[in-house]
């Protein structure tokens, strides 16, 4: 019984120290998985890193847009992720939104990403948008080799751990 409780608070204690938590002043508590690094960390957005080279995913980058509206944090969204894809060109991601069937900033975004930018491959990025109690928050990643970034086993744990610690700062 003692070994069994001494190896239970071992875990413990392993387990907790293997995240670091940053806390932006008047925004939001994000918790870092351990073998991600951020040198990117504002009141609503966040950088990261893989520690190890060998990883899948090159990076993550997570943005909290606060919104009343559904429509305009897609579009905020989109806008958002036109910039992160290395083009400012208003035109045409108001072209892209156009042409498209199912409206969406964000898939209008990635559009426009992948026409101006030659080296960028339309898969290679994906988003996942929640909206959820008036907020919208949006994930990049951009994975290496062309893998499907989805399939990413550990990109994956260690977001879904991100969002759900990630809490207003009081």
């Amino acid at each position: 019984m003692k070994k069994f409780i001494l190896t239970s608070i071992l875990l413990v204690v392993m387990v907790a120290t293997s995240w670091a938590q940053t806390t932006s002043k008047f925004g939001y508590s994000w918790l870092i998985p351990s073998g991600w690094e951020s040198d990117k960390i504002d009141k609503d957005e966040i950088y990261l890193t893989p520690k190890n080279e060998k990883k899948t995913v090159s990076f993550v980058s997570i943005k909290v847009f606060p919104t009343k509206d559904e429509a305009t944090a897609y579009e905020e969204a989109g806008r958002f992720m036109l910039r992160e894809l290395g083009t400012k060109d208003e035109k045409a991601f108001d072209d892209a939104k156009t042409e498209m069937v199912n409206y969406n900033g964000v898939d209008a975004a990635l559009m426009t990403g992948a026409y101006l930018n030659d080296d960028l491959e339309f898969t290679d990025y994906k988003a996942l948008l929640i909206f959820e109690k008036k907020r919208i928050v949006i994930v990049m990643g951009s994975v290496w080799d062309g893998g499907d970034m989805m399939e990413a086993a550990q990109w994956g744990q260690d977001i879904d751990y991100i969002l759900q610690s990630t809490k207003k700062s009081q």
